[in-house]
């Protein structure tokens, strides 16, 4: 796929950052994905970076929101992406002191964001 030929639905990458995969068996579907799969996912994935168990990663922040483009909050420099309003999820995590921003469109798995941007303000938001 071309950096171009990003879907609206963003990146297919499970759990990496755009244009890039990791292990994972959940790949991009024609289905949402619910959030707690999402999430499930996302510590996975963050258990397996960081060595720490699972169970001891904390949530601070799983919420559906709306992503301004197909980069998902997390544009990578010199690569284009669709300018289509683009419904998802961004899941922090809290890891041995740190914190770590997942984002997600609703038919692709979560990916670790290096350099996140935030979501379009949803209602109710300042």
């Amino acid at each position: 796929m071309s950096p171009t030929d990003v879907p609206a639905d963003g990146p297919s990458g499970p759990a990496s950052t755009p244009g890039t995969t990791s292990a994972s068996p959940t790949g991009s579907s024609s289905r949402p994905l619910t959030a707690e799969l999402m999430l499930e996912l996302a510590r996975q994935d963050l258990a397996a970076r960081t060595g720490v168990p699972a169970e001891d990663i904390t949530v601070e922040r799983n919420d559906a929101v709306t992503w301004p483009d197909g980069g998902l909050g997390c544009a990578q420099k010199g690569r284009a992406y669709i300018t289509v309003l683009t419904p998802g999820q961004l899941i922090v995590l809290g890891a041995g002191g740190t914190t770590y921003e997942y984002h997600a469109a609703r038919r692709a798995p979560p990916f670790l964001c290096e350099d996140p941007q935030p979501p379009l303000p949803g209602p109710g938001d300042a």
